[in-house]
Order: structure tokens, then C-alpha cells, then sequence
């Protein structure tokens, strides 16, 4: 993935996103949400790591942590997961794109 392709994760986003009170959204849930935003392709929104990357990448966080708040970011509505036998799960970030529409800055 080039450098340039990579979205900005902004304050104004964060906030609104902090901010929204249908949603409780506790810390690990933020912390692997922001991660997954970090990696997302700017034009599609969509990015691959394997659960084994999110763990790393979020720095000790088990497996079964980080499966179980994957879950839970889905059921919040934060991310649409798309199943992938053989291969990393596609993330599809839902609630950016409901941001990028119309951003409340």
C-alpha cells in the first residue's frame, strides 16, 4: 500500500466519534478501530490484516481479545467484516464512511 493511499485519522473524526452516545465504544475497542483506520485504503475504505497483526500491531492484545472486540466493533456498526477462507478477513470501515458524507467540523 503506498504511503499516499493511507487515510489521515483525524481529531475532528475522533471527537465525533468519542462523542456519539449510541455507542458505547470502550478503550480496546477504540484502540483496535483507530488501528484498522489506520490501515485503511483512503478510496475503499477496506484494509486485510490478520488477527495475529492486530494483536501485534496493538501491542500484546491476545487473539481471543482481539477476535472477541472485532465482534464487537461489527455489532456496534463501527466495521463490516467480510469472511475470507484461506486469507485475512476484509474490514470495511462503516462508520467513517458515514462520517466522510457529511463530517461535522
Amino acid at each position: 500500500m503506498r504511503q499516499d493511499n493511507i487515510l489521515p485519522i483525524n481529531a475532528f473524526y475522533l471527537t465525533w466519534l468519542r462523542d456519539k452516545g449510541s455507542r458505547e465504544i470502550d478503550s480496546i475497542d477504540l484502540l483496535i478501530y483507530i488501528m484498522l483506520l489506520s490501515r485503511a485504503d483512503k478510496e475503499d475504505l477496506t484494509c486485510y490484516p490478520s488477527i495475529d497483526r492486530i494483536a501485534e500491531d496493538c501491542r500484546g492484545l491476545s487473539r481471543v481479545t482481539v477476535l472477541k472486540h472485532v465482534d464487537q466493533l461489527e455489532a456496534k456498526g463501527l466495521i463490516q467484516i467480510s469472511k475470507r477462507p484461506g486469507k485475512p478477513s476484509e474490514y470495511y470501515m462503516l462508520d467513517f464512511a458515514e462520517w466522510r458524507k457529511e463530517p461535522h467540523y
